[in-house]
């Protein structure tokens, strides 16, 4: 994953964990292909340590346990980065997925950075201020809902 490096994080080693989200109708997405490329990914960085991967399937109630421990296991410290395919993967709605990782940010063992959310597809971290403004005009967009045109 190709990301512009910002600093937030100057250190040799980092505590990395990754958010899976398979969606259910998506029958061709293994869950343990996901499993295994955040792996491989973490592996092939000397820098990183894998401390855990969370997943889980997307339903239409929208309940995520693992998505919820794992914002519970940030607030305790227990990694700097969150890598996740999208931000779609990561929260519905880019609101959410903009409060979550303000959230975020108030978390982990160094405080003034935060934890860093990588998202892949867009090529996005939540540590560059750039990333503010493109969720919030993501969350724009998602909230023009297309008026009905009736005579």
């Amino acid at each position: 994953m190709k990301i512009k490096e910002t600093g937030a994080h100057p250190k040799t080693h980092y505590r990395v964990a990754a958010y899976c989200l398979v969606k259910a109708e998506d029958k061709k997405e293994n869950p343990m292909a996901q499993t295994n490329y955040y792996s491989r990914m973490a592996a092939a960085e000397p820098t990183w340590e894998l401390v855990n991967i969370y997943e889980d399937a997307a339903t239409r109630t929208g309940h995520r346990p693992q998505f919820m421990q794992m914002m519970a296991d940030a607030k305790d410290g227990m990694f700097d980065i969150i890598l996740v395919k999208s931000v779609s993967r990561f929260a519905s709605k880019a609101a959410d997925c903009q409060k979550y990782t303000r959230e975020l940010k108030k978390c982990g063992v160094e405080v003034r950075c935060g934890v860093e959310v990588r998202f892949e597809c867009e090529c996005i971290s939540s540590t560059d201020p750039s990333t503010e403004v493109i969720l919030s005009l993501l969350a724009a967009a998602q909230d023009e809902e297309p008026t009905e045109i009736t005579d």
